[in-house]
């Protein structure tokens, strides 16, 4: 699932960048699409904690802040 939640929130991001980029996406579909890119990134890092385990700790501290603050 955390994978699931990873790859969707990308996809989601794409398309945030591409609705900034040209300008024709209401601002206000914008700001709910980046908050559901976060909640996205968020689940995703609280599943890989909840399930991974001892795997977790192995992980890089700043690959954890780049997943949960990318935009």
């Amino acid at each position: 699932m955390a994978l699931v939640d990873l790859v969707s929130a990308q996809a989601q991001t794409m398309y945030l960048a591409k609705g900034i980029f040209a300008g024709n996406v209401p601002k206000g579909t914008l700001a709910k699409l980046a908050v559901t890119v976060v909640e996205r990134f968020e689940k995703c890092v609280s599943n890989f904690r909840a399930r991974a385990g001892t795997h977790f700790g192995r992980l890089d501290t700043e690959f954890l802040g780049y997943l949960t603050f990318m935009p």
